[in-house]
Order: structure tokens, then C-alpha cells, then sequence
């Protein structure tokens, strides 16, 4: 029999009721408002919380990081719409990568489903692994990119990381 981890165990287990009194006691503590689509004095203070500790004049909370990766995306922009995305990335494949290799097929599709208007796909690396400052460097070689994402760790490939060296010569590559 395989040994296996019970990734539920790091959290506390709660029932609806612990969730909703710890909210409510949370809300008269704070004096929590509500929040509407990126509006209101909680979720206002937060982002003026992040600004300041980041030293930035402001910051913009996101829902989901797929969110914050396409408003990336478009906010680095160039000429060139190509976009630099290993294959499991999590901007193409919102699931699991049940199976790898139809999921490495349909790539560029899903990538067009899932990218802002106007971009396309480049592939960054192998799907088996993380990528390499040589998947990086050969993807901008070829001038079809504008905008490199690189999500560490890659939650869809077993928490693979790039590692610590290739990642600083990408950080000099792009900054060039």
C-alpha cells in the first residue's frame, strides 16, 4: 500500500457554526463593512495596509490569481503579444492536469480561452519539469514574447521550482 499525505490535516477542522461566529465576532471587532466589487472601507484599508508595507502609492486586491496574473499581463505589455507560459500553468488549466498529455496538446487552446483578448501562448519548457533559464532564454531568443509568467511553485507539477540561480539569471535577463 502507497503512503500518502493527508494535506487536510495542516487545517483545523471547524464546523459551519466555529466559521460563521469566528466571521461574526471578527466583524463587530473590527467594524468590518461590506465589500462590492473592489469598493468599500474593508477591503479599501486593506489594500492601503499593502501599499504602505510594500512602499507602493497603492495596491489592487484580486479574487484569484489568474486575475492578477492577466491584469499583469496586460499592465507589462509590449508590442509583441506573446505571452511566456510553461505548460501548466495555471492561467491555461484551471483543474488539476488529470491527463498531461491532452492537456499539453490542447495548450494553445485553452491558453486563447483563458488569456486577455489579443494574446497568444508561447510554451515555456517541458511539462514534466520546471523550467530552465534555457527555456527562458531560448522562448525570448525567438523574439515572440513579450511578457514572461513564471509561477513558482508550480502548483500543477508537484510544487516544482525553478531553481535559485536560473531564477536570478532570468531576473537579469529580463532587466536587460
Amino acid at each position: 500500500m502507497a503512503a500518502h499525505a493527508d494535506l487536510g490535516l495542516q487545517f483545523k477542522k471547524r464546523s459551519p457554526a466555529e466559521i460563521f461566529a469566528e466571521l461574526s465576532s471578527f466583524a463587530q471587532d473590527t467594524s468590518a463593512g461590506f465589500d462590492s466589487y473592489g469598493t468599500g472601507p474593508t477591503l479599501q484599508g486593506f489594500e492601503t495596509e499593502c501599499a504602505k508595507l510594500l512602499g507602493k502609492e497603492s495596491a489592487c486586491f484580486f479574487l484569484t490569481g489568474t486575475q492578477a496574473q492577466n491584469a499583469a499581463i496586460e499592465a507589462h505589455q509590449t508590442q509583441v503579444k506573446g505571452v511566456g507560459l510553461h505548460p501548466t500553468s495555471h492561467i491555461v488549466h484551471h483543474t488539476c492536469l488529470l491527463n498531461s498529455k491532452q492537456q499539453n496538446d490542447d495548450f494553445a487552446v485553452l491558453a486563447r480561452k483563458h488569456l486577455p483578448a489579443g494574446y497568444s501562448a508561447v510554451a515555456l519548457g517541458r511539462i514534466e519539469e520546471a523550467p530552465t533559464f534555457q527555456d527562458v532564454k531560448r522562448c525570448l531568443e525567438k523574439g515572440e514574447v513579450g511578457v514572461l509568467v513564471l509561477e513558482i511553485p508550480q502548483r500543477m507539477n508537484g510544487g516544482a521550482v525553478m531553481s535559485w540561480s536560473d531564477l536570478l539569471q532570468v531576473r537579469e535577463e529580463a532587466t536587460r
